[in-house]
């Protein structure tokens, strides 16, 4: 790919490395489609290494020009894992990468920390020749890791092999990669090496930062928080409560979001007597088979559309021109959530519980209806027919309030312009 000048007359960096989960492929990380122009605008090119990447997954993303990708096959499953340890276990202990895992007080600590470690070394044995080739002769390198995981410690070993060529090494950290409470074990690996190997690390709440700072106290100094953002608007379709209230939910079909729970509430919903139309975006497989027996048993037909796997564009197409009421987010645990940011945006108010940093996004009454976590069917219910029985002056206040609290705080244009400056390192951001 042949390198060029960015957008505009903006000083510009020669190289970024960006290390994702999986993006350009496969699911996730839909976000990172709004934030790579502007990262465009600061630097030359920006190589994107995916680290879960497999041999045979679909490029699910178009990329912009002066964008390579490295995209190396790395195995999954269990006897992948017992692979990578028995490669790499050695390694880890002669190189010092364990010298700051957990004691070995803690066991399953620590076997997670060689797991983890060992895991890293094999993607790095599988792709650094790869991302050093597409690097190339650059002097003046950012690496940005998109989670304070797998992709943070490619980052730093990147670091280690570029030395004085690498400009910053940054991360951001969403939910799973920064709260331990969240994670089966209750333990998150190697946080010290990656903060001490990192300039900055970038938690998108305010949440994920305390965690952090209480984990790695002496290093709070690199850590502050950076908001995610999602693009304008493609328009904004009928906002309106009547004839039925339309609801409108997205997200995997994981435990976590609790898709169940809100079905109970909709068909609480429906014995009220409020007429309601669900539409679920998001899950395959045989947890939607599930979810769509379950609907049947609890809602008319003709008030459930449960939509699957949808890429990206097709929800935000729907919020542009679809009838929507209200947006519904259940889940316990949560980042900020971007599902959230996208509906508001185009003038969605949303009903969620307060997990994570989705009080940061939520006003309680303003901009829509904050619940505890643990809020069970009827306290969802209950709000929905709360904001069912508003005055169409009121619900039309929410609307536009929806609206504003993104465009002020949660708009492409009012965060990643900054924060690509930053990783530049233009006008001492």
């Amino acid at each position: 790919m042949t390198a060029g000048p960015p957008a505009g007359d903006a000083p510009a960096r020669d190289c970024l490395v960006l290390y994702t989960n999986y993006f350009p492929y496969h699911r996730g990380e839909e976000y990172l489609e709004a934030e790579l122009p502007f990262l465009l605008e600061r630097f030359r090119r920006v190589v994107l290494v995916p680290v879960m990447y497999e041999t045979g997954m679909t490029r699910s993303r178009a990329v912009p020009s002066r964008v390579d990708v490295v995209a190396v096959d790395m195995p999954s499953g269990r006897p992948a894992r017992a692979g990578h340890v028995a490669r790499h276990a050695a390694t880890a202990a002669r190189t010092g990468l364990l010298a700051g895992a957990a004691r070995p007080t803690s066991p399953r600590a620590f076997l997670y920390d060689l797991y983890f470690t060992t895991r890293g070394l094999e993607f790095w044995r599988r792709s650094h020749r790869a991302v050093l080739e597409a690097v190339g002769d650059a002097t003046d390198v950012v690496v940005y890791s998109y989670w304070l995981y797998v992709t943070a410690f490619e980052a730093v070993l990147l670091r280690r092999a570029l030395g004085e060529r690498v400009a910053l090494a940054v991360s951001r950290a969403h939910r799973y990669d920064v709260v331990k409470e969240v994670n089966a074990v209750g333990f998150l690996p190697q946080r010290r090496l990656l903060l001490e190997g990192l300039d900055r690390v970038h938690p998108v709440s305010d949440q994920g930062r305390d965690s952090l700072v209480d984990d790695v106290p002496d290093l709070a100094d690199r850590v502050t928080v950076r908001r995610l953002g999602v693009a304008p608007p493609l328009g904004r379709g009928p906002r309106t409560l009547r004839p039925r209230l339309e609801v409108v939910s997205c997200s995997s079909l994981k435990p976590v979001k609790q898709v169940p729970l809100l079905l109970d509430a909709l068909a609480l919903l429906h014995g009220r007597g409020v007429p309601v139309r669900w539409t679920h975006f998001g899950g395959d497989g045989a947890a939607l088979d599930r979810l769509r027996e379950a609907a049947g048993r609890a809602l008319p037909a003709d008030a459930v559309a449960l939509r699957g796997h949808l890429a990206n564009a097709e929800v935000l197409e729907h919020y542009a021109s679809a009838p929507v009421s209200v947006f519904v987010n259940v889940s316990t645990s949560e980042g900020v959530p971007v599902s959230v940011m996208e509906a508001m945006a185009h003038g969605v108010p949303a009903v969620a519980t307060a997990a994570g940093g989705t009080g940061q996004l939520v006003t309680d009454g303003r901009d829509g209806r904050l619940l505890p976590v643990d809020a069970d069917a009827v306290a969802v219910a209950d709000a929905l027919e709360d904001v069912w029985r508003l005055t169409p002056a009121a619900y039309g206040r929410l609307v536009e309030q929806a609206h504003t609290t993104w465009a002020t705080g949660w708009a492409t244009t009012a965060v990643y312009p900054e924060f690509a400056a930053a990783l530049a390192g233009v006008n001492g951001s």
